[in-house]
């Protein structure tokens, strides 16, 4: 059961990073305010790109080890992402 919670939470996690990733990519300006960030880009969205193109490659890494119930890489990746917020 706790390792279906697991699988259920890391799924979940995933699919939040994919939206978040879409976001960026596709309305910057937007994802910037709802997200809380505060920049002066003068138009150039290179931030913006980066941080999408990071967080959709996270979301695809979480959903594809859950989907092919690889729980070891899983709980590789969930560890080495646990430095992300220290950056």
């Amino acid at each position: 059961m706790t390792t279906r919670i697991c699988y259920i939470i890391s799924f979940l996690t995933g699919l939040g990073l994919l939206f978040i990733g879409m976001r960026f990519l596709v309305s910057p300006l937007k994802a910037e305010f709802d997200y809380g960030i505060v920049t002066d880009t003068n138009n150039d969205f290179s931030f913006h790109y980066i941080k999408g193109i990071r967080d959709l490659f996270s979301g695809i890494l979480l959903v594809l080890f859950v989907l092919t119930k690889q729980r070891k890489a899983l709980a590789i990746a969930l560890l080495a992402a646990t430095v992300v917020p220290f950056g």
